[in-house]
């Protein structure tokens, strides 16, 4: 087939997977003739669908070229998004093909590649030297990358440089970087801290094993971290060499049922971009609110019961970032966006754009007023603007 055919996978170039060229298919389960052109032709593969008009050129030895063909198809699972403040407007992790930098919103972009993964669990940036990108996932055989989980980036996700796996550990962990791009944490079951972009690590001091950490978004040298066992709030202000118990007033004690469960899902605390010490924690859907690097928190009475929260950019008149939010009232599972921190909510899809309310992340923009993206569990990502 290779000697006479050529794959043109221009229209949806992570086909390649990195590589010069794409590859032809597997797990090949159906082939359709067009019964009113015989020259319309179209097979099924584990990555795509191709189709060619051209197979009448197979006589003579002209090449056949095929094209993938899935305008309007969409099938991919999205574990977790990422909106930067400055790069591409989306970083995104999916299963089976990896991630994508998204710098056009209307092109299909190259995936992640070199180390390339198979499943992109978790995506972090530097928040205030946005150029400086990680992330985590499942190791794929593609360039050698079988035994590499972690990744940075030192130019807004062009080109990655693979991460040496802290205590020898190959396994999908997540990881975060400092606002400044210079301290890497990588959870491991006991966490490690790094100060070279992932040659060395050593082991970070006062965590509990299999702890999730977050990273200020403006302070370099602050992170924290949930006890959720003991319901503490854990805090380091020596770029993640050490964390010490923060007393803290307002701060839920029963957290067990909060504790992310594998690496795809995301840490319940949050920090909010471009303002230092300002958290959010997500607890069997209700918030917390803390503008004191976690020393108080405050309860957020609101009608939702919240799941995946985001921050976006602050509406015109407005002095504090927008809050997307994945979320139910009721019997009602929709997307929600609140201008007042979080007092009321308004719902921004419809009837129309439920997607089968297979909602999974949720990510605000937070350069554009008003644009928010949610990965979906089969459906792709889809976003919307402000249209008042």
């Amino acid at each position: 087939m290779r000697e006479i055919s050529t794959g043109d996978v221009s229209s949806t170039p992570f086909l390649t997977w990195g590589d010069e060229q794409a590859s032809f298919g597997w797990w090949i389960a159906g082939v359709a003739i067009d019964p009113f052109d015989s020259a319309h032709v179209a097979y099924t593969t584990g990555a795509t669908v191709y189709a060619t008009d051209q197979l009448q050129l197979a006589d003579s030895r002209q090449t056949v070229r095929w094209r993938p063909w899935v305008l309007g198809i969409e099938e991919t699972a999205v574990i977790t998004l990422i909106s930067p403040t400055a790069g591409p407007q989306l970083y995104s992790g999916f299963g089976d093909i990896g991630g994508y930098a998204h710098e056009d919103l209307h092109a299909s972009p190259p995936m992640f590649s070199h180390p390339a993964f198979n499943n992109t669990n978790n995506i972090d940036y530097a928040g205030v030297e946005a150029r400086v990108v990680v992330r985590s996932g499942m190791p794929s055989r593609a360039h050698g990358s079988e035994h590499v989980s972690l990744a940075w980036s030192k130019d807004y996700g062009k080109t990655w440089r693979p991460i040496t796996p802290p205590s020898s550990h190959e396994d999908t962990i997540p990881i975060v970087t400092s606002a400044d791009g210079r301290t890497f944490v990588a959870m491991t079951p006991i966490p490690q801290v790094s100060r070279d972009h992932g040659a060395s690590w050593a082991p970070v001091r006062g965590l509990p094993p299999f702890a999730r950490v977050i990273c200020d978004r403006v302070d370099p040298r602050r992170f924290y971290a949930v006890d959720f066992e003991n319901g503490r709030l854990l805090s380091s202000d020596d770029a993640g060499v050490t964390f010490k118990p923060l007393p803290s007033t307002g701060f839920p004690h029963n957290l067990g049922a909060d504790a992310p469960g594998n690496p795809e899902e995301p840490m319940p605390l949050l920090a909010v971009p471009g303002r230092a010490g300002d958290l959010w924690l997500l607890s069997r859907g209700r918030l917390f609110h803390s503008l004191d690097a976690g020393r108080t928190f405050q309860a957020v009475p609101n009608a939702l019961s919240i799941a995946r929260l985001s921050f976006g950019k602050a509406a015109a008149g407005h002095d504090y970032p927008a809050l997307y939010a994945i979320a139910s009232r009721g019997e009602l599972f929709a997307i929600w966006r609140s201008d007042d921190r979080g007092s009321t909510w308004n719902r921004i899809n419809d009837a129309g754009h439920e997607y089968g309310r297979r909602f999974r992340c949720i990510a605000g923009d937070m350069r554009i007023d008003g644009r928010v993206y949610v990965g979906t569990d089969g459906r792709g990502i889809v976003y919307s603007d402000r249209n008042n």
